[in-house]
């Protein structure tokens, strides 16, 4: 009977490791950096200013701004593993609304490559 429960329980430890191990290298996975070449600001946005954002702990936060007409800012934001360029076709939408847009990569995506998505403390 004790043979048993210690072939049960390390079946259990394997199976618990198992599952750790694969859950990290989903989270690698999803957090490794996916830069890309945005290329200039397309024509569908012309009149967009390309910024550059600076941040501590890392490379700048590139986008593009589209000024509006007074109703208000929006901030876009791409999906995982996208840039700003899948944010295009909303901004326009936006803009012909009257709304001011800005569309930046997140970090580790886009130009704004780094090593991986992280954030960063400062400490005052």
């Amino acid at each position: 009977m004790r043979r048993w429960h210690l072939v049960v329980g390390l079946s259990v430890v394997a199976v618990s490791i198992g599952l750790y191990a694969a859950i990290v290298a989903v989270g690698l996975r999803l957090a490794a950096p996916r830069p890309s070449i945005v290329g200039p600001v397309p024509e569908a946005l012309a009149g967009a200013e390309a910024v550059a954002i600076p941040v501590p702990g890392g490379g700048p936060i590139h986008g593009w701004w589209l000024p509006g007409s007074g109703r208000g800012n929006v901030l876009l934001l791409h999906g995982i593993w996208e840039s700003r360029l899948r944010m295009v076709r909303r901004a326009e939408v936006l803009r012909r609304e009257g709304y001011g847009v800005l569309l930046i990569d997140l970090r580790a995506h886009g130009e704004a490559a780094l090593t991986g998505c992280h954030h960063v403390i400062e400490k005052k």
